[in-house]
């Protein structure tokens, strides 16, 4: 038996990323982020900057896109249910 499928037959699960950690991770990703621009950006480049595995990264954000929504609503102090107005205008007027 391999240890994933151990793993899975115990019905353990990784633990999350702490919500310190995970901060420094998403400051992280803002600081490359404003060097390299979203296109160029990488997520090993975010896990060098964090001085994390990218595995780590992607056993908590599955893509680069997720990645940056969680930084950049973070730096915003975004709240984590966006406003529902009825409108995409209004929800954009709304949020800044």
């Amino acid at each position: 038996m391999t240890p994933g499928q151990l793993t899975a037959k115990a019905g353990l699960t990784r633990p999350r990323i702490a919500d310190e950690r995970e901060a420094e991770i998403l400051d992280a990703t803002v600081r490359v982020l404003a060097k390299v621009g979203y296109d160029r950006l990488t997520m090993d480049q975010v896990a060098a900057e964090a001085r994390a595995s990218k595995a780590s990264l992607y056993r908590h954000w599955s893509s680069k896109a997720e990645l940056v929504v969680d930084a950049i609503s973070k730096a915003k102090g975004m709240p984590e249910t966006p406003p529902d107005t009825g409108s995409l205008r209004g929800d954009l007027m709304a949020t800044w």
